[in-house]
């Protein structure tokens, strides 16, 4: 098994009242636990709120694995939704309630309150992600992909092929993204069921490594359900100022572009890069000022318009895409 870790805690903060001694100290705990203080991951492991509040719910998903995994048998592997999550990919749809597993098809254990159990006629060659065995990166696509609806399998895919390409906004590593591709694609020739395979190929086919964020998936997805132009992504843009600008969705043909405003790029380190709010705020007025004098259009919009088609194809319409 090739070994991945991020370098991430999954687990401070855990509580297990029973291996507390003090009679005293257990009893503190479940008064903490009756007054919201605390949050049951498992039965026998909790942990403090705040560690949860402010975190996405595939951060709280990791935390949630790593409370029962010592409940898991040694021939189980993390896999479909729980497996996307450990890969670091996000989840459109909610994350399961129960960590999902996978086990040889021969195995008579069904699902249980603390595992979601999949079975599996084919080897799963295992990773280990997070110093546990978990699905390869194509594999756990090709689980989600026909397992799940099509914007939900798209999320994934989209985000485990930008996984590949890396950081660059330009396409990146080209060779990696279509290596990924075809495993993806063999993985679901090589499944013994038609359930969510023709599915999954339209998934994988749609799917593109410029989707940096779910809002962006799920736009495009509704973009599909229009039937209007697809859009070219991350496309790059010289400003007046001389700045290089990347703009989420482009319309070449027309000269009209959009962006996904979606609450990570004021958030999420990975944009914001240490900045205040405020600065990321300034920053991104200047930023759309420029834009804007480069296209005959332009537009924005959040999660609310990005998964509606009603509200998603007249704002395309305002800012004069036609099709």
């Amino acid at each position: 098994m090739r070994e991945v870790h991020d370098g991430s805690d999954t687990g401070p903060g855990f509580i297990r009242p029973s291996r507390l001694l003090d009679e005293g100290e257990r009893s503190q705990v479940y008064r903490a636990a009756r007054a919201g203080q605390l949050v049951r991951l498992a039965p026998d492991v909790l942990i403090e709120r705040t560690h949860l509040e402010a975190r996405p719910p595939e951060a709280r998903h990791l935390f949630h694995i790593a409370a029962v995994w010592h409940r898991a048998q040694a021939d189980e592997v993390l896999s479909h939704r729980s497996a996307a999550v450990a890969w670091g990919l996000p989840i459109y749809g909610g994350v399961p309630d129960r960590p999902e597993v996978t086990v040889a098809s021969g195995v008579r254990r069904g699902s249980s309150r603390t595992f979601i159990r999949h079975r599996s006629d084919r080897p799963l060659l295992p990773e280990l992600v997070h110093e546990r065995p978990v699905t390869g990166l194509a594999r756990t696509v090709a689980d989600v992909t026909t397992t799940r609806p099509f914007e939900e399998g798209v999320v994934v895919a989209d985000a485990a092929l930008r996984l590949v390409a890396g950081p660059s906004a330009a396409g990146g590593d080209v060779h990696a993204v279509a290596r990924l591709r075809r495993d993806v694609l063999s993985e679901i020739d090589a499944m013994r069921t038609n359930r969510g395979v023709a599915r999954a190929r339209r998934v994988v086919e749609f799917a593109d490594p410029g989707a940096q964020l779910p809002g962006e998936s799920i736009s495009r997805c509704t973009m599909l359900r229009l039937g209007c132009p697809l859009p070219r992504l991350q496309h790059r843009i010289e400003s007046i100022s001389g700045r290089t600008y990347y703009l989420d969705f482009y319309w070449p043909g027309q000269r009209i572009g959009a962006e996904f405003d979606g609450m990570a790029k004021y958030i999420d380190e990975r944009f914001v890069r240490g900045r205040s709010p405020r600065d990321v705020l300034r920053a991104e007025k200047g930023r759309e000022d420029e834009v804007r004098l480069e296209l005959a259009g332009y537009g924005r919009w959040g999660f609310d318009v990005a998964r509606r088609a009603d509200m998603l194809g007249p704002l395309l319409r305002r800012i004069g895409l036609r099709w």
